[in-house]
């Protein structure tokens, strides 16, 4: 089974090695999936590195450590979806 990967968890790339927190995920037509993954940013740093997203496929990722989104979801399973609605709103206009 394969862990979903959602926003802010940390990975890397199977590959390259690149290692950075997720921070967008686009799903194109043909089902190919890439999550935009950013570097740790240290301020510390002797130079400035700018921030800018890789590009990197779903399946070239593994996930590293989970983010806070993981334990929210897991919150969430619980909670009662509302049901049905009782009536119908009524349309302007008519």
């Amino acid at each position: 089974m394969k862990t979903e990967i959602l926003m802010e968890d940390t990975v890397q790339c199977k590959y390259t090695g690149f290692k950075g927190k997720v921070l967008s995920r686009t799903e194109f037509v043909n089902g190919c999936v890439q999550f935009g993954v950013v570097a740790k940013f240290d301020p510390k740093a002797p130079l400035a590195i700018e921030l800018s997203e890789q590009a990197i496929d779903s399946q070239s990722l593994k996930l590293i450590r989970k983010g806070p989104r993981h334990e929210k979801e897991e919150e969430d399973d619980d909670e009662p979806t509302g049901g049905p609605m009782s009536r119908a709103p009524r349309m302007r206009g008519r």
